[in-house]
């Protein structure tokens, strides 16, 4: 598995048994199982460049049945609330409209089901990769329209362009952080390193203190989106556990 952030995937480390972790420059890796299942998992910083370095160290390093990119995603699409799940059929990249990429069919199939039996109701459609965090609620509405996605993320056309140069079945899995009116100008300024910078983060809101009373709703729909994620990882490795990943 992997994912940009520690925060996305903080439910399922805590579930790691026997966990070990390293760190490769920006890139953590922890090593365990849960529910019976090996797991490594790749925590890599936010961007194109951070993924697709972690994924080719996570696919280079161990023989891998799958690879399952978990994370936080913009709607672009009204009817998507925070903590909604989307296992999208088609990885788009802004500013290329030949760039396209698929989930493996059968992969992403089984883990559907999964989400069901858990009592996830998964939305497909399309996801678009930008290069850096929209958060402007028109701007999300344009990129929606243009690509005629339902969610932007910055690392899941990457990933899926890795797994299938390693031959490795690839899905992504996103949860909803943000519903399509909500407007968070701070944090895309407080991009730093590939993650958010705590420093930037209070400049930001010193300087605009009206956006400091957005915070608890934010929170509010982060705890959501990693709450999905959570359910969604284990019905996968459920899933795993039981049948194998062609």
């Amino acid at each position: 598995m992997i994912a940009a952030l520690g925060r996305e995937v903080a439910g399922l480390t805590r579930r790691l048994e026997g966990s070990r972790s390293a760190r490769d420059g920006a890139c953590r890796t922890y090593v365990g199982s849960v529910l019976g299942v090996p797991v490594k998992l790749a925590v890599t910083g936010m961007g194109a460049d951070r993924a697709s370095r972690g994924a080719r160290a996570l696919l280079s390093a161990t023989p891998l049945r799958a690879l399952l990119s978990l994370g936080f995603a913009g709607a672009l699409d009204g009817d998507l609330a925070a903590g909604a799940l989307s296992l999208p059929e088609r990885l788009l990249l802004d500013g290329d409209p030949s760039a396209a990429t698929s989930p493996d069919a059968t992969l992403r199939a089984r883990l559907v089901s999964a989400a069901r039996q858990a009592g996830l109701e998964p939305r497909g459609g399309s996801c678009v990769t930008a290069e850096s965090m929209v958060t402007d609620p028109g701007a999300r509405a344009a990129l929606g329209a243009a690509h005629g996605a339902a969610l932007v993320d910055m690392e899941g056309y990457w990933l899926a362009r890795e797994a299938a140069a390693a031959g490795v079945p690839f899905a992504s899995a996103r949860a909803v952080s943000d519903a399509l009116s909500d407007h968070h100008p701070v944090l895309a300024g407080a991009l730093r390193g590939g993650g958010m910078s705590v420093t930037r983060l209070l400049r930001g809101y010193a300087a605009r203190p009206r956006e400091a009373t957005k915070l608890p709703g934010l929170m509010r729909n982060a705890r959501a989106a990693a709450g999905t994620l959570e359910r969604f990882a284990l019905a996968a490795l459920r899933s795993l556990a039981l049948e194998t990943v062609p």
